[in-house]
């Protein structure tokens, strides 16, 4: 049949190709075991065993995009599956190679960072961090600090602090403490530095020592 146009109230059944040069309005279903279109509008709903594409799939416009919860690697998952999989993650344990994140990261347990990491803003912790090598731009601790050795490159600040405690010295460069200090036996009425050459200065007397002049000693005045 070869016509300009062609119109079937009934079935219609072509056992060989067919072609169409404009638009074909279905009502009902059509059934074919190979369909080749150049495009497709439908306005209804699709339900098909297998879909093949082997071009471009865009959803971009779609309302929605529904899939199943995936169970094989190159599957499309959902977002029920991917929830599950943060919230499991984040409730258990982190191991991975970087981690990024551009809002508040919350740890409930213990962190352990192999190499080395970098924090844009504030860090909070609560616990303990142990370090073997620990550089800051700024440290601002609120309770105690214990180290074992403190070593201080440049400048060491106390002006603000309520206290500063020190072992009594034994050693020439130690710092030096209110109680060794008073220990120290200054006698009464000052003392002035002389060479044993020298007798004792007028205005000055001996200050009870075993020899006077005592050799190369320096006394200061009391309070």
């Amino acid at each position: 049949i070869n016509a300009s146009s062609l119109t079937t109230s009934g079935d219609l059944s072509v056992s060989g190709n067919s072609t169409f040069g404009n638009d074909i309005d279905v009502m009902g279903r059509v059934e074919a075991t190979d369909g080749r279109f150049h495009m497709l509008d439908v306005m209804g709903y699709v339900t098909a065993s297998d879909i093949t594409v082997h071009g471009y799939a865009n959803f971009e416009y779609a309302q929605g995009v529904r899939v199943p919860t995936p169970d094989q690697d190159n599957e499309a998952t959902n977002k029920a599956y991917v929830d599950g999989a943060i919230a499991s993650a984040v409730s258990g344990d982190i191991n991975a190679s970087s981690l990024t994140t551009g809002g508040d990261l919350s740890v409930s347990g213990n962190s352990t960072f192999s190499g080395n990491s970098s924090f844009g803003n504030d860090i909070d912790v609560m616990g303990r961090v142990l370090a073997t090598d620990g550089r800051f731009h700024m440290l601002d601790v609120m309770g105690y600090v214990t180290a074992s050795d403190i070593t201080v490159h440049g400048y060491a600040n106390f002006e603000y602090a309520q206290g500063v405690r020190v072992p009594t010295p034994d050693q020439d460069n130690e710092a030096t403490n209110k109680a060794y200090v008073d220990s120290v036996v200054v006698p009464s009425g000052g003392l002035v530095a002389w060479s044993s050459a020298s007798p004792v200065p007028t205005g000055w007397s001996n200050a009870g020592l075993a020899s006077e002049p005592m050799t190369d000693y320096i006394w200061i005045i009391k309070n």
